[in-house]
């Protein structure tokens, strides 16, 4: 603004045609009146991302989110698989399968043998995503991340979307629990996916 003005001064102290100097003088003029802006008064919202963008700057560094994200991939896979190993098992073991079924029974959530049947389904669906889990952290391990990303993304929408509904049937406080966790999970990847996977692909083309 200083520096316009002083042109401006100088038009008018060294110009000798009128209607520059008019022009010059209208645009001084309009200067020195421009309205004043009220600063920005950030909504709540608004302060909630710069607050998390700050956050996520110090914090989410690449090394950070990377640890989170293979800690959390090894978390669920270890205990997908260990749980519906113990689970399977069970079923094949006289014993523990009458105690299954008599707590199933009494809690009305199998009336018949296709109720087994889905439980079976669950356990095997539930295993193949802890496979699928594990799969995506060791890819991230073996720096792969476009394909671990990938593996995670797909394995926890399909969790998510599908297998919690048959897990939900037979356990609802877990299921709960964990879909949260689930969720979270994906959100950290979707996030070092969009921060650092997709940027270095487009520049690689």
């Amino acid at each position: 603004f200083k520096q316009l003005n002083a042109r401006l001064e100088e038009v008018l102290a060294d110009c000798s045609d009128d209607q520059l100097r008019g022009l010059a003088l209208s645009l001084q003029t309009f200067l020195q009146q421009r309205p004043q802006l009220a600063p920005h008064d950030p909504t709540l919202v608004e302060r909630i991302q710069a607050a998390y963008r700050r956050f996520e700057s110090r914090w989410l560094t690449r090394q950070n989110l990377r640890r989170i994200v293979i800690l959390g991939l090894l978390l669920w896979a270890g205990w997908a698989l260990i749980s519906q190993t113990v689970m399977f098992l069970s079923t094949h073991d006289a014993q523990q399968f009458q105690l299954l079924v008599e707590q199933f029974t009494q809690n009305r959530l199998i009336r018949d043998a296709s109720g087994m049947n889905w439980f079976e389904v669950q356990i095997l669906l539930e295993g193949i995503m802890g496979l699928i889990a594990l799969a995506s952290g060791i890819c991230f391990f073996t720096h792969h991340e476009e394909t671990a990303t990938w593996l995670g993304i797909f394995d926890l929408l399909v969790t998510l979307t599908a297998v919690n509904l048959l897990t939900f049937y037979f356990d609802q406080f877990s299921t709960i629990a964990f879909a949260i966790y689930q969720f979270l999970l994906l959100v950290l990847l979707l996030q070092y996916r969009r921060r650092y996977v997709t940027p270095k692909k487009v520049k690689r083309h």
